[in-house]
Parts: C-alpha cells; sequence; structure tokens
C-alpha cells in the first residue's frame, strides 16, 4: 500500500502542514489495521473530528 502512498504523494504533494496529506495519511494507516483495533482507530478519528467541529464553531 506504501507503493502507491509514495506515488499519490509525489502528484498531489506532501506540504509539512498539509491537511490534505495528513488525512491521506490516516487512510493509508487505517486501512492496514487488524481488525481487532479498528474500533480503537475509529474512537480516536471521532474524537479528532468532534476537536476540529469546535475549532470552525
Amino acid at each position: 500500500m506504501y507503493v502507491f502512498r509514495n506515488l499519490l504523494f509525489e502528484i498531489f504533494g506532501d506540504e509539512p502542514e498539509s491537511v490534505k496529506a495528513d488525512l491521506r495519511e490516516v487512510r493509508f494507516l487505517t486501512e492496514e489495521l487488524p481488525v481487532e483495533k479498528q474500533a480503537e482507530a475509529r474512537s480516536l478519528i471521532r474524537s479528532c473530528l468532534e476537536k476540529i467541529r469546535e475549532l470552525g464553531s
């Protein structure tokens, strides 16, 4: 999967503070998680989403 990750970063860029780059990284990492760790990852992502929503309000 990291072969595609590197290709995407070459095409779309990987600026150090790019939110899109971070989102792509989250996606790649979560796709490779074992099933037994997916619930914990989902909880972490939901917590982050809630904090980001608070930033927007």
